[in-house]
């Protein structure tokens, strides 16, 4: 089967493949080179900005005290993280988002407090041209936990470096963070606080850009179907959703 599949004029291998979901073209590619080559050029296709076309992704990031108080950000589409090729690994491209505006928090740390907790959520989202509201909602990461050491920011934000913070088990979400400011907070310290490196202190972050595997965004896409809107409540340019889930906070 593999052997007539592969003598096919290309036009036709390409026909044929292009029917197949992006998980399941990226899993056939490994058959052999000519395969890999024609589900590249397809997926690679697919991976073009225009192909989301209708789609918004808006995120979030804040501390667990404040994420039902932060706004969403509407993030912009900026492309893969590298190249496509037939020798592309695949599964290893992500698509890069940056947000339209900021997303920004501040995080505060107690003396002697090693790290500090922040909560995560992105959804995509599909506006209906004619309704004028969005028609298809599918979360990419709902409430999602993720730490960052004292260490790590106090780095951060002497080297002006940006750090990737990998989200979940199979990596497949990263934030890329950096530090705007530290600000050192000497009227609360108190025992052992003239060591400033472990007295109270508080970071601002900036989120720059969010990165998405791009064949877990395709999935995802491909999978959903037209949903209502009718719980969606639009004012200016924010947009509030009636949202039910059950989520446990880690203690």
């Amino acid at each position: 089967m593999a052997t007539d599949l592969i003598t096919l004029p290309e036009e036709l291998l390409s026909s044929i493949l292009s029917n197949l979901p992006s998980k399941e073209l990226a899993h056939i590619s490994r058959v052999c080179r000519r395969i890999a080559s024609t589900a590249a050029t397809l997926l690679s296709h697919r991976l073009r900005m225009g192909s989301l076309a209708g789609y918004q992704l808006i995120c979030e990031v804040a501390t667990p005290a404040r994420r039902t108080l932060t706004p969403y950000q509407l993030c912009v589409a900026k492309g893969p993280t590298k190249p496509i090729s037939p020798n592309s690994a695949l599964s290893e491209i992500y698509t890069r988002f940056s947000a339209d505006g900021r997303i920004q928090t501040a995080v505060s740390m107690e003396q002697l407090e090693q790290f500090t907790q922040l909560c995560a959520n992105a959804v995509m989202l599909k506006m209906d041209p004619h309704a004028g509201c969005y028609s298809s909602l599918e979360r990419v990461f709902d409430n999602t936990f993720f730490r960052l050491r004292r260490s790590e920011l106090r780095a951060m934000g002497a080297a002006g470096m940006v750090k990737t913070v990998w989200l979940g088990d199979g990596n497949d979400v990263a934030l890329r963070f950096r530090v705007l400011r530290r600000e050192q907070r000497p009227w609360v310290m108190g025992f052992g606080s003239e060591d400033e490196m472990e007295g109270p202190v508080r970071y601002v972050l900036e989120c720059e850009e969010v990165w998405i595997r791009s064949l877990t965004m395709l999935g995802i896409l491909e999978e959903t179907g037209t949903r209502s809107a009718k719980d969606a409540v639009i004012i200016g340019r924010t947009v509030y959703f009636a949202w039910a889930w059950v989520a446990s906070d880690p203690i």
